[in-house]
C-alpha cells in the first residue's frame, strides 16, 4: 500500500470507466524490485509504468519518458538528529556524514556540492548510500535515533515524518535542489500510454483535484497509517535479551541480529504472548514444533528455552530445506525466514511456481517474493522484508554504540589530561 498504490488503483478504475457491456477490463500487475533497478528494468521491458517516487532530472528523462508531475515544487531538505553539528552554509557540510536512499536523485546533488566544496579548497563530505531496501521513512527513524547524523528527503516526506519522531530537526533553509517535481516513466516512444496517463493525472491525480486531495491527505496529512517508529527502549530490550540471542545464533550459524529481529517481528519481545494457533513466547514456537525430535525444547514457557527451540527450528529448516549450494548465505535466511512464516511445503512450491514463470527460483527478493505475492498474499513477503529491514537497523545501531564507546573515550582522555595538567 502507499501512495503510488493508491494512485495507480485509480488510474485502473479510470482505465474501466464506463458501462460494463462497452469496456475492456484492464487490470495493473505490481512488480516489486529495488529501486536501483526500476529504470533499467523499465527501459528492458520488464514493464509498462514506474512508479517509486521519482524526481524528474535530466539523466532520467535520457534514460526514459515521463509524465506530467502529480507532485510539483519539491524541495529537498537537510533533515539532522537534532544534537548533530548544525549545517548553515554549504562550507558546513565538509567532512560531514550524510546518508541517503540508494540511486536517488539525493546522491546527484549532494555530489555537486561536493564539486563546489573542492573547488573551495575544502574536503568532500562522505554520502553514504543506504542498503536497498532502506527507503527515506527508514533512514529518518535512524536519524531520529541518533545512528546517523544528517540525511537528505524530499520536503513533504519530513514534514509527515517530524510529527511522529521527536528528535529530527528539519532545515528548511538549507535546500539542497528546489523546484523538483515528481511523476510515473515510461519507456520511450509510447504516446499512446504517455497521453492516457497525463489525461489521467491532469484530471483526477494532481493536488486540487479531488482524487489528489484525498490521497494527499491521507499520507501527507494524516499519522495513523504510520506504524509506530522504532525507539531507544526497543534497543534496550534487545540489549536485554543479547546474550539470548547471540548464544544461541552462534552455535546454529546465524546472525543474532536477524534472530532478534524475527523475535521482535513475532512478539514485539513479549515473553507472555500467544497466538490464536497456540505459538508461545518470544519466537512464538508451537507446542508441537518444540515436542518434534527436530528440536525436542519442550519447556518453551521458559525464555531461554524458548528462544533456544526457534533458533533450532529456524537451523532444521535451513539445513533440511535449504542448504545446496544454489542459495547465497544471504538467500538461505530469506528463504529460511519463509519457511518460518508459511511453512516449508509452501515455500518450495512457490520456487516451482517461481521456475515455471522464468525467474529465478532461489532469489527470494524481487523473483520467490514476487510469485508470493500473487499466492498467497502478503503476508510473507512483509514478514521477510519487516525482518530484514529491522537487522539492517540493529546493524546500524551499533554505530550508536561505538560513537558513545569513543565519545566516552575521548571525555576520560581529556579528564585524565587535565588531572594530570592540575597536579603540582
Amino acid at each position: 500500500r502507499g501512495l503510488e498504490y493508491d494512485l495507480l488503483m485509480a488510474y485502473e478504475a479510470y482505465l474501466n470507466r464506463g458501462p460494463r457491456k462497452q469496456r475492456y477490463e484492464t487490470h495493473l500487475t505490481f512488480i516489486p524490485m529495488p529501486f536501483s533497478d526500476i529504470l533499467p528494468k523499465l527501459q528492458a521491458g520488464y514493464g509498462d509504468i514506474a512508479a517509486s517516487g521519482f524526481t524528474i532530472t535530466p539523466e532520467r528523462e535520457a534514460m526514459v519518458d515521463f509524465t506530467s508531475p502529480y507532485i510539483n515544487n519539491v524541495k529537498e531538505i537537510l533533515v539532522s538528529s537534532k544534537d548533530a553539528e548544525p549545517i548553515e552554509k554549504l562550507a558546513d557540510f565538509s567532512g560531514k556524514q550524510i546518508i541517503v536512499v540508494s540511486n536517488s536523485s539525493y546522491i546527484i546533488h549532494l555530489e555537486a556540492i561536493n564539486q563546489t566544496l573542492g573547488r573551495l579548497g575544502l574536503p568532500p563530505m562522505e554520502i553514504v548510500k543506504a542498503d536497498p531496501l532502506i527507503e527515506s521513512e527508514d533512514i529518518l527513524e535512524l536519524i531520529n535515533e541518533g545512528i546517523y547524523q544528517y540525511t537528505v528527503v524530499d520536503n513533504h516526506i519530513a514534514y509527515i515524518w517530524q510529527r511522529v519522531l521527536d528528535n529530527i530537526q528539519l532545515h528548511e533553509n538549507m535546500i539542497i535542489h528546489h523546484d523538483s517535481n515528481i511523476g510515473w516513466a515510461i519507456q520511450k516512444n509510447n504516446p499512446k500510454l504517455k497521453a492516457s496517463l497525463n489525461d489521467f493525472i491532469q484530471a483526477y491525480a494532481q493536488p486540487g483535484r479531488f482524487l489528489g486531495n484525498a490521497i494527499y491527505q491521507k499520507y501527507f496529512k494524516n499519522t495513523y497509517w504510520i506504524e509506530k517508529p522504532l525507539t531507544h527502549d526497543l534497543l534496550k530490550r534487545v540489549h536485554c535479551l543479547k546474550y539470548y540471542f547471540q548464544r544461541y545464533a552462534e552455535f546454529y550459524g546465524f546472525d543474532w541480529k536477524l534472530i532478534a529481529a524475527l523475535a521482535y517481528q513475532e512478539s514485539r519481545f513479549d515473553p507472555n504472548k500467544r497466538s490464536h494457533a497456540g505459538a508461545i513466547g518470544i519466537m512464538q514456537v508451537k507446542p508441537s514444533t518444540a515436542r518434534d525430535r527436530n528440536v525436542n525444547l519442550p519447556n518453551i514457557k521458559d525464555l531461554e528455552t524458548n528462544i533456544h527451540a526457534g533458533v533450532k527450528y529456524l537451523a532444521f529448516l535451513r539445513d533440511r530445506y535449504f542448504s545446496s549450494n544454489d542459495y547465497t548465505p544471504e538467500e538461505k535466511d530469506n528463504f529460511t525466514l519463509a519457511a518460518y512464516n508459511a511453512g516449508p511445503r509452501k515455500v518450495l512450491q512457490l520456487q516451482q511456481k517461481t521456475k515455471q514463470l522464468g525467474l529465478n527460483p532461489y532469489k527470494w527478493f524481487y523473483n520467490v517474493e514476487t510469485t508470493a505475492r500473487q499466492v498467497i498474499g502478503h503476508e510473507t513477503v512483509n514478514y521477510v522484508t519487516s525482518i530484514q529491514k529491522m537487522r539492517i537497523f540493529l546493524d546500524a545501531s551499533k554505530r550508536l554504540d561505538q560513537n558513545k564507546r569513543l565519545y566516552l573515550e575521548k571525555t576520560v582522555s581529556e579528564n585524565e589530561f587535565f588531572k594530570e595538567d592540575d597536579t603540582p
